[in-house]
């Protein structure tokens, strides 16, 4: 709007220059009063564009939406603002260019807890709200978003992370569980109603129900667009509510009547209760089923109510330690490795990632070297005894690459490329980074790890082993290292993440997290999916990041067309096409040169008739 304004000035301006330049000649130069009155006429049209422009913003400003009783708001004028809009973008596109990179991500704000409790857990919520008019004087125009976070005492706490009010608790309940945090999940899903899972480490999950911010409406006006719109009724202020909606453990848990013993292999009164180590939400058509997974690596698939639906077992009884949510799939990472779970069969997938162990392209071209061997056309074994080996030229056997084996690493973080969907990124515990391609859906689920990065080791063998916690924004992915004295922000650029193009380290950013290195802390990096981070350390601190990073697809990269003649059906296509035409182009030559046609089989039969002339 304060474009839209500065262009309004100096379009003022450039009609009393044009005005000017219109009506001084007509004095000087002796203009027909036909030619003034068009140049009037056209200064009038002019006024009124001026004119119409000045109430689209003071409609803009009011904060209305458009409705077609609305004349300010008719197609021309809202054609004009969305011009002016895109035209702003492209400049603030270009003004970011001159950014340095390292001013792009900013660490915008420390959240503290007002019990003095640390941070345990920590998780975005699916939606943006603001307790304001909406008007361009307020701070918080744009929205606030919160986060849902689980402290060291078993207390759940709402907190603005971004907003006027950064760093607020608006709320803050007691959970319910007698035992520490483990695991924590929220549905993405917009609904009237969001659902919030956590799970305890003696094996209890509680279900909670937050309810959703109201729908914005802005009142009918009355008044003209002059008039100032009144602000918002209490009505459209949010005040959070959580109530605990259902509450149950895995081993005491119901299960589905007639639920048959291939979706229910797992007897859970052979271990009793163990700590919950993942939760996530799996979409089920318009419902969806909560997946549980503990230490000893048992799966239960929930309902709503808490009814087990299936069970699962590892292999071996590997842990799960963390569970990422993609269309009907589930990947689970665990100290072995990435499995996936199918939610709409009910079933734990036998597909694996696989890995295939590069060749050392540097090694030297082998020479052929000389080998004895013997003659064995001989019969004779008399003549066999005497007769001399005869020296071989031998070309040593090429070496060849092994066949993939399944992934076996220990898998601490996972997540998904939000550009790419087809491209995960995975942490593990020693310390490497690993580019992981999951393609297909149900059991045609194919995993391959396309770049194995080693990042972080310990500094001596009696220090723990180095793990990395990561998470990723639209083309970049963000990780730390940890436990370490000094943590910081590692920053890669992802938007082209191929098996030819590894992930590019852009940035190093200290943390500034007070945390003993020698101690095995508690690290997550969560993601928006966006522009901001959450990163917690198991302290009382969790910082909130801020990443203005601009993304590029790959389609603007200038590779132009010729990256589509790869496509697997655009060679199979011009392949047919090839053959046809050489299938087409042999069938005239053989009507044409050498060969029989119809006509000529016709001529020799009645030439053998005696009806015809041979002679031809």
């Amino acid at each position: 709007q304060y474009m839209l304004k500065c262009h309004m000035r100096a379009a003022t301006g450039l009609l009393v220059v044009l005005a000017a330049a219109i009506m001084l000649p007509a004095l000087s130069v002796g203009w027909t009063e036909d030619d003034v009155w068009a140049a009037e006429m056209k200064l009038d049209e002019l006024r009124d564009s001026v004119i119409d422009q000045e109430k689209l913003i003071d409609h803009l400003e009011a904060g209305e939406s458009c409705i077609q009783s609305n004349k300010e708001c008719t197609r021309p004028h809202m054609t004009a603002a969305g011009k002016l809009r895109r035209a702003q973008a492209e400049r603030f596109k270009l003004l970011r260019e001159d950014e340095p990179v390292q001013d792009r991500i900013t660490e915008t704000a420390h959240v503290k807890l007002p019990n003095g409790a640390a941070v345990i857990l920590a998780r975005f919520l699916p939606f943006n709200f603001q307790n304001t008019t909406g008007r361009e004087a307020d701070p918080a125009a744009g929205g606030s978003m919160y986060s849902i976070i689980a402290d060291s005492n078993n207390w759940l706490h709402i907190v603005e992370v971004a907003g006027a009010g950064t760093g607020n608790v608006v709320l803050s309940q007691a959970s319910g569980h007698m035992a520490a945090f483990t695991s924590l999940a929220v549905d993405p899903r917009q609904l009237p109603e969001y659902k919030i899972v956590t799970g305890s480490s003696d094996g209890e999950v509680r279900m909670h129900t937050l309810n959703a911010p109201p729908r914005k409406r802005q009142p009918a006006r009355t008044q003209p667009i002059s008039v100032p719109q009144p602000p918002l009724n209490h009505s459209d202020q949010w005040v959070p509510v959580l109530s605990l909606s259902a509450n149950y453990s895995p081993a005491t848990a119901p299960t589905v009547r007639g639920l048959s013993q291939r979706y229910n292999p797992v007897d859970y009164a052979d271990n009793g209760t163990r700590p919950i180590t993942a939760l996530e939400f799996i979409q089920k058509g318009r419902s969806y089923n909560i997946l549980v997974a503990d230490d000893i690596g048992r799966i239960s698939l929930h309902l709503r109510n808490g009814s087990i639906s299936a069970t699962a077992q590892t292999k071996g009884g590997v842990a799960v330690r963390c569970a990422v949510a993609f269309n009907n799939l589930c990947a689970l990472c665990t100290d072995s490795g990435i499995i996936f779970y199918e939610g709409k069969d009910r079933r734990l997938l036998q597909q694996l990632c696989l890995e295939s162990r590069p060749l050392d392209d540097a090694l030297p071209d082998l020479d052929p070297i000389l080998v004895e061997t013997e003659d064995d056309e001989s019969q004779d074994s008399a003549l066999k005894k005497t007769k001399k080996d005869k020296p071989k030229m031998v070309m040593p056997p090429k070496p060849k690459r092994p066949p993939p084996q399944p992934l076996n690493a220990a898998i601490v973080s996972l997540a998904q490329d939000p550009a790419n969907p087809v491209n995960f990124f995975a942490g593990t515990k020693d310390g490497r980074i690993l580019t992981l391609q999951v393609r297909g859906e149900k059991h045609r689920v194919r995993c391959s790890v396309m770049h194995d990065m080693h990042v972080a080791s310990p500094a001596s063998p009696k220090d723990p082993q180095v793990g990395i916690y990561l998470n990723t924004v639209k083309g970049y992915l963000f990780a730390v290292r940890a436990p370490a004295t000094s943590p910081s922000l590692l920053v890669y650029n992802v938007s082209v993440a191929t098996r030819q193009s590894p992930p590019e380290l852009m940035l190093q950013l200290p943390l500034g997290l007070s945390v003993d290195g020698k101690k095995s802390v508690l690290f997550q990096v969560v993601s928006d999916k966006n522009k901001r981070l959450l990163v917690t350390s198991g302290d009382k601190i969790t910082a909130v990041w801020t990443v203005r990073l601009a993304y590029f697809p790959p389609s603007e990269w200038g590779m132009g067309w010729m990256q589509y003649l790869r496509h697997p059906l655009l060679l199979g296509a011009v392949g047919i096409f090839f053959m046809w035409q050489m299938r087409k182009k042999d069938g005239i030559t053989s009507q044409r040169g050498g060969g029989s046609s119809d006509a000529d089989l016709a001529e020799i039969t009645a030439a053998l008739q005696g009806n015809g002339d041979l002679s031809a």
